[in-house]
């Protein structure tokens, strides 16, 4: 198996892959959290924050885009 560069595996390309279904957005609650359609433009800074704890960035590994140098560039 593959490794990122941080060490990180990376899984064999799935050929025929089509993606998944759209989920509804409705809130779902359970007796210790919720769990909620996520609002980027109500969270970013709450979002960014969290990031900012991630130094080497290896929560990116999967994701296309960030990590992100400031809290501009995330809510672009």
């Amino acid at each position: 198996m593959e490794t990122y560069e941080r060490g990180q595996p990376v899984g064999d390309a799935v050929h025929d892959w089509e993606g998944a279904q759209i989920l509804s957005s409705r809130l779902l609650t359970g007796r210790f959290c919720r769990l909620e359609q996520l609002d980027a433009a109500r969270y970013v800074e709450h979002i960014f924050a969290a990031d900012r704890l991630d130094a080497d960035g290896a929560s990116w590994t999967y994701l296309p885009y960030g990590p992100f140098a400031s809290l501009a560039a995330c809510r672009v």
